[in-house]
Formats: structure tokens, sequence, C-alpha cells
């Protein structure tokens, strides 16, 4: 064996040598690493405290919100408390497709035939309307031809029209109209107030001009409703509303209706209430419509409220603009211990 192979020869020294030197330095690198992850780690536990504060004050904030909403809802707030700006800001239109299909008034008149009341406590129908002549004059011949009850008024807050509103309601044979004719366009609630404030009636009906009653007993009908002896915490009651579906999407065997509202219910969405019509693609032939139920609110295209309750709360609130006022209504009249109805026995397009 050669002496350079012997162990612990010089070149196997100069070779340990050199290993320490290289484990040193890799020693060092490691240790430097070190310490910039742990510079690293501290920077993201201070990253995640900071995330953790910011999620909990969300949370905070989020579920400080839901519960102002809850609170109205289960009518355990205020009755002082504001509308919240987000329902505020969300639009409910009732939109609806043309409504013109004989057999659909017929299936609903077969089922409910007219055995309700012509006449009893006075009705002030308010009806708010802008450039909707011919909306108005449908309604209009639906109330003096397909409405069997007659005592009511009818005052129409006009937010100065431009086509033949004037005229269309010049025209009423059967009833006078009641004409508050505003300069300027206002909104649904400051409308509804103004023509309740005009109102002589026991109770009043706010109506959009865009409806149409299809039962004769459908105004009769909601006036049982809310004097009703049985009932007498019943103070404000709604419509089933319907719209005709397509004769080439209906399905085989299915109704030529479908319903729109039968009342309002509260859903959880995104960490809060959201109110919702009830009965959306329903067939509006189901026997169970006829019922009359409880709801949470109604909508206020056809709503009728004892004027004693209505004035009780002040009314709409006016600081909406256009959506959920009438859900707002509903709300303060429950937090005054009223029940919100729904007469299936009251069925308008």
């Amino acid at each position: 064996m050669r002496e350079s192979d012997e162990p612990g020869s010089a070149d196997d020294d100069s070779r340990s040598v050199s290993t320490i030197a290289e484990l040193r330095d890799e020693l060092a690198k490691v240790r430097e690493e070190a310490d910039d992850r742990q510079t690293l780690l501290a920077q993201l536990d201070s990253l995640e405290a900071r995330h953790a504060a910011t999620t909990t004050n969300f949370e905070r904030l989020k579920n400080r919100r839901a519960v102002r909403l809850a609170l109205r809802i289960a009518d355990l707030g205020s009755a002082k408390l504001r509308p919240l700006r987000s329902l505020r800001r969300t639009p409910r239109q009732l939109r609806r497709p043309h409504r013109t299909q004989p057999e659909v008034a017929n299936t609903l008149r077969q089922m409910r035939p007219n055995s309700g009341r012509v006449e009893g406590p006075m009705v002030s129908i308010v009806v708010p309307t802008r450039n909707g002549a011919a909306h108005l004059r449908r309604l209009m011949d639906g109330l003096e031809r397909r409405t069997a009850y007659r005592s009511f008024e009818l005052i129409v807050v006009d937010n100065g029209s431009t086509d033949e509103t004037a005229a269309v309601l010049a025209s009423a044979t059967s009833h006078m109209v009641n004409l508050l004719a505003n300069g300027s366009n206002q909104t649904f609630s400051e409308s509804c107030n103004q023509g309740a404030a005009a109102a002589t009636g026991d109770l009043i009906l706010f109506l959009n001009n865009d409806t149409d009653p299809i039962n004769h007993g459908w105004l009769g009908a909601m006036v049982d409703s809310l004097v009703d002896e049985d009932h007498p915490d019943r103070v404000a009651v709604g419509a089933v509303l319907v719209y005709p579906q397509g004769r080439n999407t209906r399905a085989p065997g299915q109704a030529p209706l479908t319903v729109q509202h039968r009342g309002i219910a509260f859903n959880w969405v995104d960490g809060g209430p959201r109110p919702v019509n009830l009965g959306i693609g329903e067939d509006a032939d189901d026997p169970e419509l006829l019922e009359t139920r409880t709801v949470a609110a109604a909508t206020a295209a056809c709503l009728m409220v004892r004027r004693t309750a209505f004035e009780s709360v002040g009314g709409f609130t006016d600081r909406y603009v256009y959506g959920w006022e009438d859900v707002d209504l509903c709300m303060k009249l429950r937090h005054e211990g009223g029940k919100i109805v729904v007469s299936g026995e009251a069925v308008l397009f």
C-alpha cells in the first residue's frame, strides 16, 4: 500500500481540514437561513394576527347589521329604528308581462265565485301614478266591471304625468275620482302617504296602477279579512298576484297561470335576512291558494290597511326611495302587535 493511502497521512489531514471548513461554511449558511426564516415567520405571525383582527372586526360589523335587521323582523327592536341603507338601495318593482288572456281570468273566476259582500266599510283606494294612462284605463275598467264591492272611493296621486292620465280619470262614470296632482315626481312612500292623508275611509287600499282585478269578489274578500271579529289583531291584508305563462312554454298539464306573490318571507342571505316573494312559479289554480294565510309582510302593490293602524305607525317611512318601503310598513305594524295576512280570495294580475 502506498504511503499516501495509509491512514493518518498528510493528504488525509489536509482533506479533513478542508472538509471541516466546508462544514463551517455550510453551518453558517444554515444559521443565516434560519435567522431569515425566523424573521419571515415573525412577519407571517404579525400578518396573521392583523388578518384575524380585521376579520373579527368585519364579522362584528356584519353581525351588527344582521342583528339590527333581525330585531326589526322579529319585532324586538325599537319602533324608531331607521331603515337600513342597504334596503333603501334595493329596488323592488314588480314587473309583469302583458296580461290579456281570457282563459287565465276564467280559470280563477271559476275557482272563486262571487259570494262576497257588495257594501260595508268605506275603502279608500290610493293609486300613485306617473304617465300610466294605459295602465289606469285597464284598472278603471276592472274597478267598474270586475269589482262587486261598491263602498269605495278612488284617490289618484298623479306625479306630473304628461300623457292622457287626466282624460282617462275624467272618463270614470261609476265613481268620482279624487285627483291629487303633483308638479313633480314623488316617491312611492310620499305618494301613498299623501293619498292616505286625503282618505275618508276606515280602510285604506294601496294599489299599483298596473294591477287588474280578476275575480269580482276580490275587494269584498279583503274587507272581510280585516273586519273579521274572530281576528281583531289583523291590521293589513294583501292579495295573490299572478301572471299568465306563455302558451309556447307551458308544460303539458301545467296551469295557465303562475303565482308572482302570495306574501313575503325572509331568507338568510350573506349573513343577513333578505325579503323574498312567496309562491313564485307556483300554479295559480292550486286550491291551497284559496286560504287566508298569516305572513311576515305583503307587497303594497295591493295592500289594505286599517286607517288607525296606518296612522299609529306614521304611515310609510318616506326616507325610502323605491324598494322595501312596504316591508318596512309591515314590520312597524307587527311591532305594534298587528298581524299581516294574504287573502286567497283576492286575485289580481
